[in-house]
């Protein structure tokens, strides 16, 4: 992994504040991006780069190869749900 993006809805100032004491950088703000509680809000993005970046990068695992991956079954049975009722 080479890059970390993550996406805020806003305004949330202390989720902002929280990322960007980790070195996340501001990419750009969808608007008007996400409904929720009938309300329409924006959603800001962040990335944070994790290491240099490989030239040529290595080939992309095939979806074959990922599901023979360690930890493949895990990581989709604990997903957590992000929607609140």
């Amino acid at each position: 992994f080479y890059n970390v993006y993550v996406g805020i809805s806003l305004p949330n100032p202390p989720s902002v504040a929280l990322h960007e004491s980790m070195a996340f950088k501001p990419v750009g703000i969808y608007r008007s991006a996400g409904y929720l509680k009938g309300a329409w809000y924006d959603v800001g993005w962040w990335y944070l780069t994790l290491q240099e970046h490989a030239v040529p990068p290595a080939a992309p695992l095939s979806l074959r190869q990922a599901q023979e991956c360690a930890g493949w079954g895990e990581a989709l049975s604990s997903g957590l749900s992000f929607i609140k009722d």
